[in-house]
């Protein structure tokens, strides 16, 4: 189906059959759009990184930030959050 893009009288422009699927790259987006997303995915890539670590790697971000930030690919299915009991007590992403 195509959009068809309308103009009435007055000048508004209104959107005919406009798609409400999101298509695969907005989906995409969606779940990696926010700032520092992209650079968490990037650092967790190849192995498994202590919090700590994944912070100073990061450089410019704050810790809170990188905790939300982790706490939403978590529940996006996108990260592993790993608790190791040894001592100290690590948590692993």
């Amino acid at each position: 189906m195509k959009s068809i893009v309308e103009t009435d009288t007055k000048g508004r422009k209104k959107v005919l059959n406009a798609c409400t699927d999101p298509c695969a790259i907005e989906k995409g987006m969606c779940l990696i759009g926010g700032k520092w997303k992209i650079s968490i995915i990037y650092r967790l890539k190849d192995e498994p990184v202590r919090f700590h670590d994944l912070t100073r790697m990061l450089g410019g971000a704050s810790k809170k930030m990188v905790v939300q930030r982790v706490k939403e690919l978590e529940s996006e299915g996108m990260v592993l959050r790993k608790v190791i009991s040894d001592r100290p007590v690590a948590v692993m992403y």
